[in-house]
């Protein structure tokens, strides 16, 4: 079938409110389509070293760096890691021939933002994170998830809690 998706890659990692809504989501991409190919992207340290390899998913591990909130040597230091960081997940993306690349938040994202054609960011709210939000520039975004449920006029999608 032409226009078949058969490569996708779910960028997301660190905590569960990026790796358990990553989960669910490749679930669900499993269970409409077995065939197909579903790479996560991930760090050494995140919580998704636990979690996605036990489920069966093929989990790449990626450099991805905090993004310094004030001024000091890690600013200084931010461009370097980040072209390295965006120049190992091009080659992820690359070796899986990933036609689609999902974020889900997190530092791990943002390498994969960079490095993607195109991205999305399947929340349920209005507005991109902080680390999402500041890659915006020249990419196509989607959100795949309305702002109100489905058949309901007042309710809202839950949103995660924010700190």
């Amino acid at each position: 079938m032409a226009g078949e998706l058969r490569s996708v890659v779910l960028a997301g990692g660190g905590t569960g409110g990026h790796v358990y809504p990553l989960l669910a989501f490749a679930d669900c991409l499993r269970r409409h389509d077995p065939g197909l190919l579903i790479t996560c992207l991930g760090t050494a340290r995140g919580l998704e070293n636990e979690i996605l390899p036990p489920r069966g998913y093929d989990l790449r591990l990626v450099p991805a760096h905090q993004l310094p909130r004030s001024v000091n040597m890690n600013l200084v230091r931010t461009p370097d890691r980040m072209w390295r960081a965006a120049r190992a997940t091009r080659a992820v993306l690359d070796e899986v021939a990933a036609e689609v690349v999902v974020g889900f938040g997190g530092y791990v994202a943002v390498p994969a933002y960079l490095r993607s054609p195109r991205w999305t960011a399947p929340r349920g709210e209005p507005r991109p994170g902080r680390t999402s939000g500041s890659i915006r520039t020249g990419r196509r975004c989607s959100c795949s998830a309305p702002r109100r449920a489905p058949g309901r006029s007042t309710s809202r999608w839950p949103a995660p809690p924010r700190r």
